[in-house]
């Protein structure tokens, strides 16, 4: 068996804490936010997660609502001509670093992986001139608003996950939501614990920064829309994101959650490697389920060019859901103009580090980072494209705010046509 890849260094730092952490509770440090959501308390205050509705029976319906030159390829060797980072660029003290893992985590995926065929647009009941004049005041008074793309996006009026005795919050500065975003979560995680008993606390790691924006080490993240949570393992295993394994992985309660996603949330895409999406197919099938629709959601499965399960680099120890957030989206959508005559969306330079791996080039860098090779060579003082692994190299990233679509696209949930193999209680 390979050795799993090492944590990303927040999520190091927050499972090592976790390890002699009571699993009942979250994990918050620091004096207590306001809360941001009608009813709920602050972190500081005794709080239980909300109990989610039961999951509907077999005759329910399921309609609810819902480049330059890119140089050669890094090798172990060192270059001939060894760079240095130049002694005028940014303090590395002062920027965050990405990528301490030896598997980069890939979740930028941005193309539409559903057929247009069934989706819906949503309608806000607010006129222009009331969306103008809120969206002067900075957004007062509008909801949560998810503004851009996932890689290139704010969040305004975000929504905290507060702290519950269904999840461990392993970053709770990093998990702010739109409101809808939090909601599906209460609503899937909830599911769980309805359908199986003594079911243990899942972990969830970044959401977005409260504000949005570029939080490192993604590349999206910025929108409130997509979510790190990790598996559900069998007893034994420390709390935290670990590397999922057949010796390791609670299927039941991992396949009861991941089927919750599509059945009860507006879902864009669900990020799991293929290792354990042919863990949880082979569940699927074992407990039932409908093989058409099985194979349709599974990208592992090779028949459906737009599952909604996908692979994607470093989740093999969580997944990344990313949700649709149609209120949020359209009231962005339409207040986009105004805030961005506020002056909301400057572009800023933000410096971050990257830790080379074998395969890469200059070329996919700053194709990753939406820089140049020259930018790259320049700040870093290089005499050549020539690069090594395990080299890091400074990169100046630019953080905007995409222009949203003419429309918002919420695609029909992917839930199984029959209930009947729903998950039992046990």
């Amino acid at each position: 068996m390979s050795r799993p890849p090492p944590l990303p260094r927040y999520l190091l730092a927050a499972t090592l804490a976790l390890s002699a952490a009571s699993p009942s509770c979250g994990v918050m440090e620091g004096p207590p936010p306001a809360p941001t959501r009608q009813g709920a308390s602050p972190y500081g205050l005794p709080w239980t997660a909300p109990t989610p509705p039961a999951p509907p029976t077999p005759d329910a319906a399921s309609d609810s609502p819902p480049a330059a030159d890119a140089g050669p390829e890094a090798t172990d060797a060192a270059p001939e001509e060894a760079a240095s980072i130049p002694s005028d660029a940014p303090d590395s003290a002062e920027s965050p670093t990405l990528d301490d893992g030896d598997e980069d985590i890939d979740d930028g995926e941005e193309r539409p992986l559903f057929d247009l065929a069934g989706v819906t647009t949503p309608e806000i009941e607010l006129s222009d001139a009331e969306i103008k004049a809120a969206a002067e005041k900075g957004g007062e008074g509008l909801g949560s608003l998810s503004l851009g793309s996932p890689n290139a996006g704010r969040l305004v009026n975000g929504v905290a996950m507060i702290k519950g005795n269904q999840w461990i919050l392993l970053d709770p500065g990093s998990a702010w939501g739109t409101q809808e975003t939090i909601d599906a979560l209460f609503r899937c995680i909830g599911a769980v614990h309805t359908t199986h008993d003594d079911t243990p606390p899942v972990a969830i790691g970044h959401i977005s920064a409260r504000k949005g924006g570029h939080l490192s080490p993604h590349v999206s993240h910025q929108s409130g829309r997509d979510v790190d949570i990790g598996y559900y393992y069998l007893p034994g295993t420390r709390a935290g994101f670990v590397r999922a394994t057949a010796e390791n992985l609670d299927r039941v309660r991992t396949w009861t959650l991941v089927r919750a996603f599509l059945t009860y949330a507006d879902v864009e895409l669900v990020l799991i490697d293929t290792s354990v999406q042919k863990l949880l197919l082979a569940h699927a099938l074992s407990v039932g389920e409908d093989p058409a629709w099985v194979n349709e959601i599974f990208q592992v499965s090779g028949k459906s060019k737009r599952a909604v399960i996908r692979h994607a680099s470093g989740h093999g120890n969580h997944i990344h859901v990313r949700f649709v957030s149609p209120r949020a989206q359209e009231m962005g959508r339409r207040a986009y103009p105004y805030l961005e005559n506020k002056g909301l969306f400057r572009v800023e330079v933000e410096y971050v580090t990257h830790k080379v791996k074998k395969g890469n080039t200059l070329g996919s860098i700053a194709n990753r980072y939406g820089t140049t090779v020259e930018a790259i060579i320049a700040l870093n003082g290089m005499k050549s494209h020539a690069i090594r692994a395990g080299q890091l190299l400074r990169i100046a990233k630019k953080t905007e705010v995409k222009k949203p679509p003419a429309k918002v696209l919420v695609p029909p949930r992917r839930a199984p046509a029959s209930r009947g193999k729903a998950p039992t209680k046990r």
